[in-house]
């Protein structure tokens, strides 16, 4: 009997090493916005936010992200039109009050592995301006060969879904269309951040 329940506590050991759930922070990111005006299409970007979660991964192979939490500071994303979009930006996204953008993962609903790449649905919380939505989203991720994972994908959306006007210029004759979409690549390693 004890000689069973060595053997079985030895598997479970084997099985906890094989399938772990570890914290990840994030390593490198970019977000890329980009949209239309009645002028010229436009894209601003960020590199500077936090995102960390849980991934659960056996044998080197993701199979489920319990949780995943980003942060994107509001102010951290910039235009090449310059500071005068930039401040347009701010101020449609309510920075003031709402000063960071945020998505919490609430449901990884399907991780489908072909080879080396693997394809992710997932439903969360996206807030922008203070206005929670919930959004499903499609990302496609990669083994880093380190141990970490990347992720990369983009979502449409539509600004006035978070009570957000589309900003205007120069007296009201350039507008900005309604529809942007939002480019993301993330890596994302275990263990805190590197500075």
């Amino acid at each position: 009997m004890q000689k069973r329940i060595q053997i079985l506590v030895l598997l479970l050991l084997g099985l906890g090493y094989l399938q772990a759930q570890e914290k990840y922070q994030l390593r490198t990111a970019e977000i890329i916005i980009s949209g239309t005006s009645s002028l010229h299409d436009w894209t601003s970007k960020t590199d500077k936010l936090t995102a960390s979660g849980d991934l659960t991964v056996e044998n080197g192979t993701l199979v489920d992200i319990p949780s995943l939490k980003v942060n994107i500071p509001v102010t951290s994303i910039t235009s090449e039109k310059g500071r005068i979009m930039d401040n347009k930006t701010y101020k449609a996204l309510m920075s003031d009050d709402h000063p960071y953008i945020t998505f919490k993962l609430e449901d990884l609903q399907s991780i489908d592995t072909n080879g080396t790449e693997i394809t992710l649905t997932a439903k969360g919380q996206l807030t922008i301006a203070g206005k929670t939505k919930t959004i499903q989203l499609k990302a496609k991720a990669k083994a880093d060969g380190k141990g970490g994972f990347q992720f990369s994908g983009s979502k449409a959306l539509k600004m006035t879904d978070f009570g957000i006007d589309p900003p205007t210029a120069l007296l009201g004759t350039l507008k900005t269309g309604d529809d942007i979409t939002v480019a993301f690549k993330l890596s994302l390693a275990k263990g805190e951040k590197e500075n």
